[in-house]
Parts: structure tokens; sequence; C-alpha cells
């Protein structure tokens, strides 16, 4: 044996069969297994040493041989280490992935008690263990050599020794060892995992292979597999010798009974073809050094044996299942020269091919282990790979031919697919292979007269191995004439006739297992009446974009793990594959766990995210759990209320979600709502909140994203921008960027994104390589890749790598006659040179036009029409236009379009199979004639009596194409103009806001010059409706165009006052509140009102008295059903107060406000109530609760005003009603923190209407209720980041001064650096703040939020002091907060009493504190009750500290008890905490420090619940203080 280099032996451990190709990337069909070498490592110390009669480098040099489980070892085995199984170690060990190199004894022995081992004089010898000799044969001992796995009879049948067990000759050390060891890999069941080398293969190959090692590890095995141990052979394992296997999966039928048992059977004979071949070769470079001379012998069937292991799923046969199926195929070996191979994932196909024409058609993945491992620069004689190489391929091909055919041939699969049918009829080329002409010649298989390639010295017994081995070749029947696919055919006719080598059948072999579909079972390729015959393209199979997809997932995987949004925008011509690309990764990240949903952009849609997103609903109800769709619900129904009633105006199908079960609570229904396009984005923002999470992030796609207007893309960036982060949303975008330049919206949506900190990724599609564009080739024509490389090559010259080019090329070749089907042959075949001078077009538009030119002129007419209507047609549209007898055969031609590839059936309609498709087909139509073609096609449609509103958008879109020119009556025009009107009115229902706009612009468009005259109302409402679409796309002077022709040209006032309405809302929301209160006041001195200038509290007094008489004489029941008001100029005067109530509010005094909303009740009870009664009724019971301190009569007014909401439909109002009871009333008498629920729902439901101004100030409340009701401070505080950001958005600068200064002082007491914070500053600043914001009481809301902080930071001087230069009015703070600071000025008063004792005054403060705080627990104990026992708690330990009274100790006892437990009834953390402090110090002062202890350990955790760690810090100096004194 020659020595090779140790170190080039270890680096080809492991190495991957890859071929290169010319470009440096990998062809995937050349990718096909990864041979390892597998040895077993064991611990030296449980063997004897090594022998010494051989040197080092001998032994080193002579790697182990052996199969199966019988390794040979470089040394004589001792005789008492028989039967003991299969054991060793190989001395080089394993480098690759990981595997570090180890040493250890060999020992190798098969489970009969034979060892065989290298011969000195070459050959192999067997030894016998039991009887300590050496049996020395010519050559192999056949029958010994493949014992290993048989029974001890059939060794003995076949002339073996007889063997005798001899375990008792082993030590009892090692053999305890041994048999501890195969237990536990018997008990194991399961293989270690194995490397694998998938990711070197295309994406689908990959995720096959990915799936076969997951379904490897989740079954228990039938054999285990470990590092440390060669494979044991468990009992299921049977070694069986090649040709007794194929007659066992025959089973001595000469006919095929089964179609699939035997394309099962042609499976597992290529399985077993590729196990010959690999071991061949590996022979060749292995330690056997095999010369070709050994190896032409070794081409023999009974030179080879299969491993089979039979399961479960084997030994429980059903009625179905193959009777001859032997088991799974495990592995391949050959015994002379001894080589195994083991297939790691046991082979069992079925035969199960895949028989649609676009299925993967994938086979399985085969990896493979070698024993012996190939060396590295092993040499191979010059002379024998000249000579004696095309000898061994020539056998090899002899043997694979043979494995083939011995037993039952397998007939003519391709003609039974599906059980479609017969093959082609003789006049198309094929006759039908005869039974009779097979089973009349004989089956030759035979290799060739080899004799004369070797010397006579090296003859031996070759004249009797290869006696009938004469070249018969012309006598061999070809396999593609006994059906065998041609692509085998072809394989083994090169082998036979040395056109191909070892390796390159390998591949092709490989290969045909990966894709049986397309390789080893020919399909029937159908021909068209025309004698044509259609490729076979396989529409969801990606080429070329393995790292594409690898981004997609892997930010996929980054979105699931971090629970951040994240974006990837995909650019690339049309047909570079973006949405192929896309679809092939979301079918794998659709089922895990998450929502996926796409939609494809239409130059026509109305609103693209919000037909998305109404699709993930019904995504959403189908895939979600039980539990899940709860916890959905649950959200949704705390952001928008029970019935979605907001929601369902942007997204319809939210009504899926509704809750059957769940009482529907006062909020009214959906009619009364005006949605507003600055809200579409906060709905769709709480509604991705809702449905999207870490654990089911949303994955949202978005096609042909450069069609979508600003305001899709602006949804988009604040879906996936939500400042609160709270939704899990990944965004995928496919646009073309050769059609759009750098300032189209899609970049500055990019750019938005990054600035905005969310991760948006980039990137752009191109062709792909030549090697891809030979598997798409390949795949279309079913042939071997290697076979239509030339033509892939001439493809991409001309089509620059463009997939969709490509195909539309091959196709057209077809169409030719350049690419033909042979019948004969059942292959494709082309001439290269009439290909190669083929003038093909560089546009595919062209190459596709072309084509469907040639169709029939209806077909031609049906494109064309679906075309005009985007990328496909519905089935009611097709219906409504097969009306006419211009379009009757419509669905017919329709469906011939499928079968010629132009279109495809989505349900009951069709759409274009591709964009180039579509445009196309438009191009049919002359450019100069498509205006007049889409009229024609609306037109049509405008007369057909079946169109319902649904179609009234579609069919508008084509009218008005040709608007300008067509019509030419007035009749017409009027009639185009009120359709455009009504699709207007549906766009905007939906949101549409953009498209809404249009089609009042053409509406106007229309309109005669005399419209004012002729169509005075129409224009009234049209000019109305085309204010309102300019505004909610922020075209505002637009919108005051429309608004002052309105006003222009009306007859009357009442004709104006929707104008004059909307008009003060424009000049409210761009902050000029005194013009717009001015021009109010204007609008209600016309209808006949007088407005004071300055308001008179007489004035004031007088009104409410007659209000509040009548509201004192009257029941609820009576006030709930009071007559409506049925006057519309009435209706137009409350409106009218109501808005000037609020003008007031914001730009003038409150008591203007007060009377401005008494004096419109006033008037609905004189006139009837409207919904904005609702409004000026809910102000007049905050102004009795506050002014009037009748609480309980507000408090019946609030509640009645909440139910009149629900009688009118007023949903849009509901933030008022909200902010005015829940904000001003609610406090004295329910929950507080119930209060600020309902407020944040305010909030929420007023910017989801488009009243931003109105939603704030219920933030404002909701922050305020939530402060003082001790919810956790850092979560405040992020909450009024966010809303501040709102603010800042909409201009909001009083929101956000009364915002700032809730967020200082919760910045105050959670961080105790900023708690030494110079407040008097800030409070000095206070009147020129009041000033700059011109807002009336602002210096007394600063001065509350001193007296909290400076109270909570234990500054009660400073605490008293502000709290006196407040105001003792309750206009800018309202009793709540005064109610807070009493309670706060209260405790800080005593505190100041106990430390200075002459300030006797601060007593009669904090007693009118309590007062204060008892007469408001009276009404809402919850709120108020521990306030007051906390105050009144202090009062005693003030009297205490004065005068020592014991009575007093006991009553401060109690109360501050009752202060603790009346604090964790209402859940106020925070006054729990406090009021256990003042009792621990309490306890301290009186030497109760166990006491005292306990309180401030319990504080000290409250505390921390809240999030103050200023008073955390306080309580931990105290408790220090405390344990100290307890020490002593």
């Amino acid at each position: 044996r020659r020595k090779t280099d140790t170190r080039s032996s270890q680096r080809q451990i492991g190495l991957k069969k890859v071929s290169r190709l010319e470009n440096g990337e990998t062809d995937k069909y050349s990718v096909h297994s990864r041979v390892v070498f597998k040895t077993t490592m064991n611990n030296p110390n449980k063997f004897p040493p090594r022998p010494h009669h051989q040197s080092e480098d001998e032994r080193s040099s002579r790697p182990l041989l052996g199969f199966g489980n019988n390794m040979m070892p470089p040394f004589p085995m001792p005789p008492n280490l028989a039967n003991v199984g299969s054991f060793g170690m190989h001395p080089h060990g394993m480098h690759s992935h990981g595997i570090q190199p180890q040493f250890a004894y060999p020992l190798l022995v098969n489970n009969v008690g034979t060892s065989t081992r290298p011969h000195p004089f070459g050959g192999m010898a067997n030894y016998n263990m039991n009887m300590g000799s050496f049996q020395q044969p010519g050559f192999f001992n056949h029958s010994a050599v493949y014992s290993a796995g048989i029974s001890r009879s059939t060794i003995e049948q076949q002339g073996a020794v007889n063997m005798m067990s001899t375990a008792s000759m082993i030590p009892r050390k090692i053999q305890h060892s041994l048999r501890n060891r195969a237990k536990e890999q018997r008990d194991q069941k399961v293989p270690q995992p194995q490397t694998s080398h998938a990711q070197n293969l295309p994406h689908h190959y990959r995720q096959q292979s990915q799936l076969q090692q997951q379904q490897l590890h989740q079954t228990p095995s039938t054999a285990s597999r470990s590092r440390d141990n060669n494979v044991l052979q468990e009992s299921t394992d049977e070694v069986i010798p090649l040709r007794n296997w194929i007659e066992k999966e025959s089973g001595g039928d000469c006919q095929p009974d089964n179609v699939q048992k035997q394309r099962g059977m042609m499976l597992r004979r290529t399985l077993i073809a590729y196990g010959m071949i690999e071991l061949l070769k590996g022979a060749r470079t292995s330690s056997h050094a095999s010369t070709c001379y050994e190896l032409l012998q070794a081409c023999n069937i009974d030179n080879f044996l299969v491993r089979v292991c039979k399961g479960e799923e084997e030994s429980k046969k059903g009625d179905n299942a193959d009777q001859h199926f032997v088991g799974k195929i495990k592995g391949v070996q050959m015994i002379n020269p001894p080589s195994t191979l083991l297939f790691l994932t046991p082979f069992g196909s079925s035969g199960e091919v895949n028989s649609e024409e676009d299925g993967d058609g994938m086979g399985q993945f085969i990896e493979v282990e070698i024993c012996p491992r190939p060396l590295a620069n092993q040499a191979i004689n010059p002379l024998e790979q000249l000579v004696k190489e095309k000898a061994l391929i020539r056998s090899a091909g002899s043997l694979i031919h043979e494995l083939y055919t011995q037993g039952n041939p397998i007939l003519l699969l391709y003609d039974f697919q599906k059980g479609k049918g017969a093959s082609p009829s003789d006049d198309s080329g094929v006759a039908e292979p005869p039974l009779k002409r097979i089973k009349e010649h004989p089956q030759y298989v035979g290799g060739a007269n080899f004799h004369s390639l070797f010397p006579p010295s090296q003859r031996g017994n070759t004249e009797t191995a290869s006696a009938g081995a004469v070249d018969q070749k012309a006598s061999r029947l070809p396999l593609l004439e006994l059906g065998f696919s041609s692509s085998l055919s072809s394989l083994v006719d090169e082998l036979l006739d040395c056109k191909c080598t070892l390796d390159v059948a390998s591949k092709d072999l490989h290969l045909i297992l990966l894709d049986p579909d397309s390789f080893l079972v020919d399909r029937y390729f159908k021909p068209a009446p025309d004698g044509k015959v259609s490729l076979r393209i396989r529409k969801n199979k990606l080429y070329g974009r393995d790292s594409e997809s690898s981004l997609i997932t892997s930010t996929f995987c980054r979105v699931r793990t971090s629970g951040k949004s994240e974006a990837l925008l995909i650019g690339g011509y049309s047909g570079s594959g973006k949405t192929r690309l896309v679809e092939s990764v979301l079918k794998y990240i659709d089922g895990i766990s998450c929502h996926v949903v796409s939609h494809k952009s239409e130059q026509s849609s109305i609103s693209v995210i919000t037909q998305a997103l109404d699709q993930l609903c019904a995504c959403i109800k189908k895939s979600c759990t039980e539990d899940e769709y709860l916890r959905i619900n649950s959200r949704l129904v705390e952001a928008f209320g029970s019935d979605f009633s907001i929601l369902e105006k942007v997204l319809p199908s939210t009504k899926l979600f509704y809750d059957t079960t769940r009482a529907k609570p006062f909020i009214p229904k959906h009619q009364g709502i005006e949605i507003q396009n600055n809200s579409v984005s906060y709905i769709l923002q709480l509604f991705m909140r809702a449905v999207s999470s870490q654990e089911r992030p949303v994955v949202l796609f978005i096609d042909d994203l450069h069609w979508c207007d600003d305001t899709s893309l602006e949804i988009v960036h604040d879906i996936v921008s939500d400042t609160k982060g709270s939704s899990c949303v990944y965004f995928i975008g496919c646009f073309r960027d050769n059609e759009i330049g750098s300032e189209h919206p899609i970049y500055q949506l990019m750019e938005n994104m990054n600035m905005n900190n969310i991760p948006v990724q980039s990137l752009g599609l191109s062709g792909v390589n030549r090697n891809e564009l030979n598997c798409m080739t390949s795949d279309a024509l079913c042939i071997l890749p290697r076979h239509c490389k030339d033509l892939a090559d001439i493809i991409h010259s001309k089509t620059k790598g463009d997939p969709y080019f490509a195909l539309e090329m091959l196709r057209a070749l077809v169409d030719r006659g350049l690419l033909q089907f042979n019948f004969p042959k059942r292959r494709w075949t082309w001439n290269q040179a009439n290909i190669m001078y083929l003038d093909v077009t560089s546009n595919v538009l062209h190459l596709l036009k072309s084509k469907m030119m040639s169709m029939p002129n209806q077909m031609q007419t049906a494109l064309k029409v679906c075309s005009c209507f985007g990328s496909g047609v519905d089935n009611l549209l097709v219906g409504c236009l097969s009306e006419f007898e211009k379009y009757s055969s419509l669905r017919g031609e329709l469906d011939q379009a499928v079968e010629e590839g132009f279109m495809e059936k989505v349900g009951e309609g069709y759409k274009f199979v591709h964009d180039r498709v579509k445009e196309a087909a438009y191009s049919l139509i002359e450019e100069k004639d498509r205006n007049g073609y889409h009229y024609q096609v609306g037109m049509v449609l405008l007369s057909s009596p079946n169109v319902d509103d649904s179609l009234v958008s579609i069919m508008i879109d084509q009218i008005n194409h040709g608007v300008g020119e067509s019509v030419q009556s007035e009749k017409d025009r009027i009639l185009i103009a009120e359709l455009n009107y009504k699709a207007g009115g549906t766009a905007m229902a939906h949101s549409g806001f953009v498209k809404a706009f249009s089609y009042f612009e053409t509406a106007k468009s229309l309109l005669p010059e005399d419209h004012w005259t002729s169509q005075y109302y129409f224009s009234i409402r049209l000019f109305l409706s085309l204010s309102n679409a300019a505004f909610a796309c922020g075209y505002g002077n637009l919108a005051d165009e429309a608004l002052n022709a309105i006003l222009r040209e009306a007859k009357c006032l009442e004709d104006k006052l929707d104008a004059y309405y909307f008009m003060n809302n424009l000049l409210f929301h761009r902050g000029q509140a005194k013009a717009a209160f001015t021009k109010c006041t204007e609008v209600l001195s016309g209808l006949g009102e007088t407005i004071p200038t300055e308001m008179d509290s007489k004035e004031l007094n007088d009104t409410m008295k007659k209000v509040m008489n009548f509201f004192t004489n009257i029941s609820d029941d009576e006030l709930l059903h009071f007559r409506e008001c049925d006057s519309r100029l009435h209706f137009y005067l409350m409106q009218f107060y109501q808005q000037l109530g609020w003008f007031a509010f914001f730009g003038q005094s409150p008591s203007m406000q007060s009377y401005l909303f008494c004096r419109s009740v006033e008037i609905a009870i004189r006139v009837g109530f409207c919904k904005y009664t609702a409004v000026s009724m809910i102000s007049v019971a905050a102004l009795l609760c506050g002014k009037f301190k009748d609480i309980s009569n507000g408090y019946r007014l609030g509640r009645i005003c909440l139910s009149l909401l629900t009688r009118f439909n007023a949903t849009s109002l509901l933030p008022t009603v909200y902010l005015g009871f829940y904000g001003m009333i609610a406090f004295n008498s329910e929950p507080i923190m119930h209060c600020a629920d309902q407020l944040h729902m305010g909030f929420q439901i007023g910017m989801s209407v488009g009243e931003p101004t109105i939603a704030l100030l219920n933030g404002l409340h909701y922050i305020q209720k939530s402060f003082v009701g001790g919810r956790n401070l850092v979560a405040l505080s992020k909450e009024i980041d966010y809303q501040l950001e709102i603010s800042e958005t909409h201009d909001d600068n009083r929101s956000k001064r009364f915002l700032g200064l809730f967020k200082e002082t919760l910045c105050q007491i959670i961080d105790k650096n900023k708690a030494r914070a110079d407040t008097t500053t800030l409070s000095e600043g206070a009147g020129a703040l009041d000033e700059e914001m011109k807002i009336e009481g602002f210096s007394e809301v600063v001065f509350f939020h001193r007296v909290i902080q400076s109270y909570w930071l234990g500054y009660a001087d400073r605490c008293h002091y502000f709290a006196q230069k407040s105001a003792p009015g309750e206009a800018a703070v309202g009793r709540l907060l005064k109610l807070i600071a009493s309670f706060y000025h209260g405790l800080a008063a005593l505190q100041i009493l106990r430390k200075k004792k002459s300030k006797v005054e601060m007593k009669e403060i904090a007693r009118a504190s309590l007062k204060a705080l008892t007469a408001a627990s009276d009404l809402s104990p919850i709120n108020f009750k521990n306030k007051a026992e906390l105050l009144e708690a202090e009062l005693h330990r003030t009297e205490v500290v004065l005068r020592g009274n014991e009575e007093e100790k006991m009553h401060a006892r109690k109360m501050y008890a009752k202060s603790v437990c009346s604090a964790e009834a209402a859940k106020f953390d925070h006054e729990k905490a406090l009021a256990l402090e003042l009792a621990a110090h309490f306890y301290e002062e009186n030497g109760e420090l166990s006491n005292a202890l306990r309180n401030f350990s319990e504080a000290k955790l409250h505390y921390t619940l809240w999030g103050s760690k200023v008073r955390v810090a306080q309580i931990e100096v105290a408790i220090a203080r405390t344990e100290t004194r307890l020490t002593r």
C-alpha cells in the first residue's frame, strides 16, 4: 500500500462534491451529496496496547477497511475479542464540522466472529478468531464476507465456517463496557444530528432537506447513529444480496399492476444505482486503491448487497400496501473491494410523484456516509485512465442497465399519469412498446470484453468471470424502449458509449432522485389540435434568488424575535420576479404563527392599505384559536367600543369580530361618524396594536407599491412607525424602480422610516445568472441540465436573464417550431444554430403581443376588455358584459385564454398571469383609441340592468377615460357627473379621500356653465363634498375655493349654513379660534339671535334658573323621549350654538361658554332635542357640579346625555360628551380609575373621528385622573410622551403646555436628581407663561403642580406657599384638582405645625381640608374616604405631639388603619404607601419601633409599585434609622 499525506487526507474529510462553473457560482444540479467518512471513537484505555510488529508509519498509513459493521484494522486481531459487535476508532479521526482528531486503538470485528484484514500479498484474508488461523482464498470469499447481518443458517448453507460464541473469552471489564454501550444506543432510537450541506442547494431543495432533517429528529429511527461508534445493526436491519433484493421487489409479476408501486420500484432502483456508482468512485481513491481491473471485476450485480430496515409502518401493511416492498433502503455494500455506503435517512419512497404541472416535483434529498473514506492525492495511473477508464465506465453502464432490467421491467409509466389514459397514438409518432416483443427479446446483461485489456499475468480467473461478457450492445434493448424515462435512458446509453464519467453519472442520478417528477418519469406531453406540445412551467418554483429569500426570512425572524416592526422594499423591473420571490417565502412563513396578507395595488384602487387590512380581518378570523380571538376581541373593544362602529367605517370586515355574547353598551352605531384623512392612520394604528403581537406578527405585503397614492404611503409609515411601538408589523413592498424617479413618495417613505429609527431595507432585483436559467430551462423541458445548457446560454444572451422573458421565449420557440417534442424519443429537441441566429425582440411585450395577435379576433377582444379593468375581472363583471351581443362569448374566450396561458382562474373570476401579459393585452388597443375604448366598455356597463352599487366605481372609471372626448350631450354629462358624485361618496365612506377628490373634480368639470342655475342644489352638494375631500387630502386652498363658491352663489342664508359651519371648523383647526368665533356670531345674528359681547353674571344666572326649573319638573324617562326637533332651521341654530360654545372655551371666557350652552338648551326645550342637545346639556351639567355645586342634578343630567348619544346615533360627538361627563362630573360618584379608562376611550375615538383637539382634551383628563388614581408613573410618563407627539403633529400648543406640566411633575417624583430642580424659578415665570398662552387661569394650574411636587419631594413649607398662591376659584383647575391640592396642603400644614408649634393657623387649614374631603367622600367614598381618614389621623397625631393625649393616640392608630384599608380598596398604591409611611412615623415617635419598621417596609413596596424612586429613597433612610434604633 502506498503511503499518503495525513494532513492532505484530513482535508478531504467531509468535503462537498461541488462542481464550480465558469462564473464561480454553484450549479444546483452539481451539488448532489456529501460523502461523510464515518469513523468510530472509543476510549483507548479499554483496549490492549497496539502491536509492535508494525512500524508507526505502516500503521498510520493504512486506514481501516470494511463494510457496514465490519471494519478491518491494520493489524491482526486478538482471538479473545470475537463476537463483540462493531467498535473501533480510526487513528486519523475527523476534522470536518468541528470534530477534532482523536487517537485510539482500532478494534473492528464483525458480528459473527469473522474478521477481515488486508492480506500481506494482496487481496483479503478471512480470519477465524475461534480457530486462530487464516483462510486465504485466491480472492474474496463472497459467502463469508457479506455474511454480516445474515442468519447463522444462511452462513452455514453458503459454506461459511461454523462459528461458536466466544463471549466468555472477553475480559469482564471490557465485556461489561461494550454491552452497556450497545444497550444505550439501542434504547436511544434517535440518530445524532447530522451536519447538512443543504445551505449550498437552491432554496426549494434546501427547505425540503431541512424538513426531512426535522422529521428525522422527531420520529424514532429504526437504527441509532452515533458520532463515537459505528452504526449498530438493529434486529430490524437485513442485508440482502442485490439479485435477491431485485427478485423480492419484482415479486415475479410481469405486468405493472399499480403505477404508484412501479414508481416506487424505479425510485428505489435509482437509489441503488446511485449507491453503486458512489462505491465504485470511492474505491478508486480510498485505502483500497483499487485498480481498474479490480473494479471491472466488481461491476457484477452479485458483488453488491442491499441493507434494508423494516419499521412498524412496513410490518403493518394495509390492503393497499405494496406487498413486494422489502423495506426502507439503509445502505449499499460492495463485497469486493469491501466498502459500505449508508444513507443518513433510510429511503422508502412509495413512488408518489407530483402530477401537477406547477408542482415542485421534489423527491428525497440524499446524504450518505462511505467507509472506507477516499484519500487525498490518490493518483491514478495515466495509462489506466486513458484506456481502462472507458472500460470501467462501460461496465458500470452495463451494471446499471442490468439493475433496471433485471426482473419485471417497468413499462411506460409516463402513460398512466393520474389514470389519464393511454400513450400517444401511432399517428403522433409513438407506438406502444409491445409486451410480446419485450418478452421475446432475451434480457442479456453483460459487460464488454475486457480480457484483452490486461496482461496475462493479471488475468487470473477472469476468463471465467467474463466468459459471457462479449459486447452484445446491439442485442441489448434500450431502456427507452422498455418504457423508462428519456433522461435515465440517455444516462445509461452515455455510460455504455463512454460519453460521460462516473462523476457525471453520480450527479445525474442524484438529481433524478431529487426531482423524479421531471427526470425519472416521463410526463405525457399532450399535443394541441395543431400538433404542438406545451411546455411544463412550474409556476411556484423560484430560481436564482437564494440570498434574497434568506434576507426576507431572516428579517421576519428578527421581527418575531424582537417584537419591533421592520420594512423591506424590493425594487426591480416588471418581470424580474419580485412577486414570485416574496410569495415563495410567504407560503412557508404563513404557517409559523403569524398573519400574512397580500394585496396588489391598482391604478384605480380606492385605498390599498385599508383594502389589505380588511382582508386581514378574515385571515385572523380563520387562523386564530379561540383564546387568541377572545384576546383580540377584548383589545378591540377596549379601543373602539363593543360594536367597533368607528373601526367598521374604515374596515367593514371587522364585523367578524363582533362578540355576540357581550352586552352592548350605550356606544351608538356608526351612522353619525365622519372619518377624516388624518384619523384613518390612528384608527389603523389602534387596529394593528390589537391584532399584532410578538407572538403573532402581521406580515403585510403590498405589490406594485408605486401605484399607491400619497395617503396610502402615509398610512404605511404611521402603522410601521407607531410611536407607542406596541404593534409588530413586517411590511414588504414591491415596486418598479425603473419606472419612477428619485422624487417618488416611496423614497420619501424610506427616508421617513429611517428618521424614526425604523429598520428599513431595500433590495434590487435583476436577471438571473446562466446557471439558474439553465435550471429553469431544464425544468421546463424535463431534460437533465447538462443536456440543455447550450440552449439555456442562448436564451440568456437574448433575454439578459429576465425570468419571465426567458419563459416566454421558450414558448415562442415552441410556437415557431424551433423547439419540438420528439415523440419517439420522448424529449424535446431543437436546432441550436437556428435558435442562435433567430432575431428575437429585446422587449417581452412585443413577443407577447405577437402571440396574442395570432389568436382569433374574439379572444383578442376578450383580452383587451379585461386589460381595461386592471389585473383581472370578477364573475359579476363578466356576467354583466356577457349580456350584450358584442361580448356574449366573453366567458368562453376567457376560458380559452386560460388554456393559452394568458390568464388564470381565481375563484369564479379571471386574472392575468403576469403584469407583462396585461400590458401586452392593453397594447393591442391603439393608443389613440384607448380612451374611446374605455368609454364604450363603461357605457355598456351603464346600460346593463344588473349593475349594482359595487360596480359603480368600476364603471365610472371606464367612462371617465373618454369623458372629455366622447360625451357631447348635456344630459349624458349630467348623468355621468351624478355617477361621479355617487362614486366619490363611496370612496369617502371607504377612506379613499384622494380617489373621492378625483371623482368630485371630474363631476365638477362636467357641469354646464350655468350649473348654479340649472343644477343649483346638485352644485351645492357637489361643492360641499369637494371641499370636504380637499380638506381630508390636505388641499386647504381648494377647500376654501369650493366653500367660497357656495357662499358666493347660494341664494339664501339657509343654503349657505353647511358651508359656514364647515368653514368655521376650518378656521378653528388652523388655530384661528377668534376668527371662527366672529364668523359664527355673524351666522347666529343672521338667524335672529343676539350674542352679548360681554357676559353678565346675572343674565347667566337667570338663564340657568330657567333651565333648571325645566329639568327639575321632568322625569328621566320624559327627558329621554322628549320630542325631536323637526325644523331644519332650528337644527342649524343649535348646531351653531354648540360650535360657538367651544370656540368660546378656547378663545373667550368660560362664562361666555356657559351662557351659550345654556341658551342652546333653552332653545332645545322650546323646539325639540337633536344630537347637539347632548353637548349643550353636558356643559350645563358640568356647570351645576362646579359653580353651582349641585352635584346630584349634574350627575343625573350627565347620564341622560350619554343616553341621548345612543338615541341620535351621534358617535362623532362622543368625545365631547365623555370629556364633560367623565372629566368634570363622574369622579364625584364613580371610581376615578373607571373615569380615566372612559376618558382614554374618548381620546381614541376623538382621534379616530378626526377631532384631535377634543381628543387631546380627553387625553389630558385621562392623565389627570390616572395620576390621582395612582397609576404607575413610568407608564403614565410614556403615555404623556405619546400625547405630546400628537400635540406636536397637530400644532396644539394648549395641550402641549398642560401635558408638559404633568410631565415635569412625574419626572420630579420619579427621578431623584430632577427632584432637586428649583421649582421657584418656574413658579415665578407662571405669569409670563399665562400671558404668552392667553389661557385664563393657567397660573393656577401651574401652582397646583407645584403643590404636588413640593409635597412629594418633602418640602412642606413650599407646598404651603404654592397652595396659598393658588386662586380660590375652581374655573381653571376644576373641583377634583382643588380637592387634591387641599388634601396635600392640609398634610403639609400639619407637618409644619408639628415642627413649628407656634403656627396654630395651620390647624385651621387642615380642618378646612378635612371638611371638604369629608363632604366629597359622602358622595364618592371610593375616591375620597381614604384621604379624609388619613387627614383625620394626622390631626390626631398632631394633637398627640402637641399635648400628649393618650386618647388622641388611640384615635390616630384607628384612623391610620382605616385609611390604609380604604386606599387598598380603592387600589390607590401611592396613597396606601403614604398612609403606611405616616403611620410608621407616628409609631416611631411613640417608640413602637417594630410597628414602624413593618409599616416602612410595606410602604417601600407600594412606592416601588407606584414608580417613585424619590419616595423609595426616603423610606430606605427611615428604615435604616429604625433598624439602628432597634439594634440598640
